[in-house]
């Protein structure tokens, strides 16, 4: 019965202990410090279709209830 103790709480500590980052720094890339493109108005109008540009530099929207799947019935799975 010890030794099922001692072994139990020799996994446990391993588990606890061996999960933890010594130095105390996480080298995910979500904590990498992101990098800004920096371009003109004119250089993403000419690489982005027009309605990608309105969207992503103009921040625009489209207009409720005028896109093609508005009032759709056609039969399917939609995800």
């Amino acid at each position: 019965m010890k030794r099922l103790i001692l072994i139990a709480f020799t996994a446990a500590s391993v588990g606890i202990f061996g999960c933890q980052n010594i130095n105390g720094q996480n080298k995910t890339a979500a904590n990498q410090p992101k990098r800004k493109i920096v371009k003109s108005n004119a250089e993403w109008k000419k690489e982005l279709s027009p309605t990608a540009y309105e969207i992503m530099v103009e921040k625009g929207t489209e207009a409720p209830y005028k896109n093609a799947y508005y009032n759709n019935h056609q039969k399917g799975i939609y995800v």
